[in-house]
């Protein structure tokens, strides 16, 4: 199935990832067709951080370094295509917890799905980046304890992600969820910390979102349930 313009579609719901379901069932290029202009995930045993823009799938890895992709699978992606109806903002000197209230204020309603792409220059950018995992599989809270943080004064670069209303616990990250990845490709993660110093923000309130549901024995033997908003909160935000 092809993209629909302001949809967002994922893979697997966040409560298999959080109760350590790594195994990828979804192939990159599938992915790509249900979204390509921005996206965040993970990979197959959970071996770094997805950058999905401008149809391209990039991986942050734990070594700090970054390739683009076309031979992968995930167990969890986000991804979504603007479409003609995305709004675009001029934002400088915004914090993370600016830029979220800035977004709160351009959407119609808190319990809308949005897809978000800001695209410019930042200061004190810290990311994060899952470290690949072999079984038997931690938990997520678990498995991110020894992961690697890069950190960069200032770069220029794109930030994707999504916000997620709260009733979708369980099924998404409740709330903000962004990945980051410079200009010459070169660094590239889970968003902690940032600043925007001069960029331009693209924000689309969604139509709709899609699931699709794993068919692997270990998806179909977990009794999944909602993480605690603690255990979120250690996976994604900084101590």
């Amino acid at each position: 199935m092809q993209a629909e313009p302001g949809w967002i579609y994922q893979t697997g719901p966040i409560a298999g990832l959080m109760a350590g379901l790594y195994d990828g069932f979804a192939v990159c290029p599938d992915v790509l067709k249900r979204g390509s202009s921005v996206g965040v995930g993970t990979f197959d045993h959970l071996d770094g951080e997805m950058i999905v823009l401008d149809d391209t799938v990039y991986a942050a890895r734990q070594s700090g370094a970054v390739e683009a992709i076309k031979d992968c699978s995930t167990p969890f992606a986000t991804v979504a295509s603007f479409s003609d109806k995305a709004t675009k903002k001029p934002w400088k000197n915004l914090d993370l917890s600016q830029l979220e209230a800035a977004t709160n204020e351009l959407i119609p309603s808190l319990n809308i799905p949005v897809m978000i792409k800001v695209q410019g220059t930042f200061e004190g950018v810290t990311l994060r980046v899952a470290p690949r995992q072999e079984r038997p599989y931690k938990k997520l809270v678990d498995a991110i304890k020894q992961q690697p943080i890069f950190v960069r004064d200032r770069v220029s670069g794109t930030m994707v992600g999504f916000r997620m209303p709260a009733y979708l616990s369980g099924i998404n990250v409740a709330g903000y969820h962004f990945h980051f990845i410079s200009d010459d490709r070169k660094f590239a993660g889970h968003v902690f910390r940032l600043k925007v110093v001069n960029a331009e923000a693209t924000i689309e309130p969604a139509l709709g979102l899609s699931l699709g549901i794993p068919r692997d024995s270990a998806f179909s033997s977990s009794i999944l349930a909602p993480a605690s908003e603690s255990e979120v909160g250690k996976v994604e935000r900084a101590n």
